[in-house]
């Protein structure tokens, strides 16, 4: 599993390239965004026009920003700058462009642009947690810890919920502790990877059918390095001939119930017990995991899967969409459906969400993980 929110890139051998789409919409011809010619009772002739022109310059952004895409995607580097840059000029509080921007720069190595871009966004719109949390990673790349520390507490005083600044803020001062006492960090990481796997594996073992609980307790779930497809990496990953659930390590400062998450995801390709994956299975997995996380993610607010959550909020079919479209843009080869997931998608692989959960009195599984 990996990242929705970044828009495909050209060349598999090309690192993340990080490009943030917009949010897409359902509509109806009746909230769909086109202006009324109905009378405007109660408004002012000034107060429509304010109205119409910034809708139209949203809609002119939009355009710009698509664009550059396109330009940033084939690394034509220079020609997607001068059209995100219209892209703000035309719409200064649309945040997408700011953040493509920012990543242009960030994938030429100009970390120090990347990190003005980011404050232009914070000058119009101070409240950006992420924003702030990814100002704070550009420092802890440049290896300017102190500096990172400072930003990150400032992204978690801005929403203490926001799950990437809190993690980022927990593992700088686990760097900085490595400075003086790395043994004494590697512990305490240690420590944080097998409490947040053992919560995570609770929360997961109220959820899952007893079928998927006994295939999970026989696998090994852990934090380590995960791989890339298409220079993408993976958030968590399967792997049937090792038998085991991996998630990225760097989220072992992550909440437990983004953990959670991503071990429901991986469990729909455990449950198969094979080494193949298809578009469905994708869908059925990014579904039954969003779902998992909009139940149960206990007002923590993780970028990537709220990102997922709303578009399945907005129809079920638009986030089956959306990684249909990801999967088949990084892995021309996986086929649209594979033959042990249409056999076990039939089964109870999950209890019913909020109706038929395993009880809390059952005893959770849970395994001392140590990070690779």
């Amino acid at each position: 599993m990996f990242s929705l929110r970044v828009q495909p890139q050209t060349s598999p051998n090309d690192k993340y390239v990080g490009i943030y789409p917009a949010k897409p919409r359902v509509t109806s011809a009746r909230n769909s965004g086109v202006p009324s010619f109905t009378p405007n009772f109660g408004r002012t002739a000034s107060d429509s026009f304010t109205m119409s022109q910034g809708y139209v310059n949203r809609k002119l952004s939009e355009k710009y920003k698509g664009i550059a895409d396109d330009y940033a995607r084939k690394e034509q580097n220079n020609i997607a700058i001068d059209y995100y840059r219209r892209a703000i000029t035309t719409k200064p509080d649309y945040a997408q462009s700011y953040y493509n921007l920012a990543r242009v720069y960030e994938r030429r190595g100009d970390i120090d642009q990347a990190i003005e871009i980011y404050e232009e966004l914070l000058s119009e719109k101070p409240d950006e947690p992420e924003a702030q949390t990814l100002i704070g990673k550009c420092y802890k790349d440049k290896g300017d810890y102190t500096t990172a520390k400072t930003i990150f507490e400032k992204a978690v005083q801005i929403d203490p919920k926001y799950d990437f600044a809190s993690r980022s803020l927990k593992e700088i001062d686990n760097l900085i502790l490595a400075q003086t006492d790395p043994m004494k960090a590697e512990a305490q990481k240690q420590e944080a990877a097998q409490r947040n796997m053992g919560e995570a594996l609770g929360m997961v073992n109220q959820y899952v059918s007893p079928k998927t609980r006994e295939i999970l307790n026989n696998l090994t779930i852990e934090f380590a390095d995960t791989d890339s497809l298409s220079g993408y990496q993976n958030i968590a990953q399967y792997e049937n001939h090792n038998k085991r659930i991996v998630i990225t390590k760097d989220y072992l400062w992550a909440a437990p119930e983004i953990t959670a998450a991503y071990i429901v995801h991986e469990a729909v390709h455990a449950r198969d017990q094979d080494g193949l994956s298809s578009i469905k299975e994708e869908q059925d997995a990014y579904e039954l995991s969003v779902r998992f996380w909009l139940e149960h993610n206990n007002g923590v607010k993780d970028p990537e899967l709220d990102y997922a959550s709303g578009l399945y909020k907005d129809s079920p079919e638009l986030l089956k969409s959306k990684v249909a479209e990801t999967y088949r843009s990084r892995d021309k080869s996986m086929p649209e459906s594979s033959p042990n997931h249409i056999a076990t998608s039939k089964n109870n692989i999950f209890t019913k969400i909020s109706l038929a959960l395993v009880s809390t009195r059952d005893k959770c599984f849970s395994r001392k993980i140590p990070i690779s």
